[in-house]
């Protein structure tokens, strides 16, 4: 995937990314849920720019107990490497 990231980079691209705040991906692939710093120290250390992150198998862990644990993840990743974290929650626990 770094390999990935640095060509879509020396193309003056940006690298986005998917995953999920539950155990599943919306598709059924694995998901962040209880794996949020390793997952975003992948992310960071293969150069992504971009995150995605939506809402399906959550266990109904309610989003604001969900999503700050990624936020805090991709902030403190040891690359330093700003990600923009784009949530979906599809208007449910008033996350705004």
């Amino acid at each position: 995937m770094k390999d990935l990231g640095d060509y879509l980079h020396g193309e003056g691209l940006k690298f986005g990314i998917y995953s999920c705040a539950g155990s599943k991906t919306c598709a059924g692939r694995p998901g962040s849920l209880d794996y949020e710093t390793v997952d975003a120290n992948d992310f960071a250390s293969w150069g992504v720019d971009y995150l995605k992150y939506d809402n399906c198998y959550n266990k109904n862990i309610h989003a604001l107990d969900r999503y700050p644990v990624m936020r805090d993840a991709l902030k403190n990743n040891p690359f330093k490497r700003p990600i923009f974290y784009s949530i979906c929650n599809w208007g449910e626990d008033n996350t705004w």
